[in-house]
């Protein structure tokens, strides 16, 4: 049998998660930056050592501002 991870959508409907969120006074929209910044973070996490040489360089030279 293969697991797969919630997506946010599934996460944010889910009774139990909903109930603890409840508990803990977690807004909806709060929950929902969490999980996105907590997803950026992790698809940042997986580039990185996927790729790097390219990341020690993007830090080493900083993008010129717009």
């Amino acid at each position: 049998m293969t697991e797969r991870e919630m997506t946010i959508a599934e996460i944010l409907k889910d009774p139990l998660i909903r109930q603890v969120m409840r508990a803990d006074g977690v807004s909806l929209r709060q929950m929902r930056q969490l999980l996105r910044d907590a997803a950026r973070a992790r698809t940042a996490e997986r580039h990185a050592c996927a790729f790097p040489g390219m990341v020690a360089r993007e830090k080493a030279s900083p993008r010129p501002e717009a």
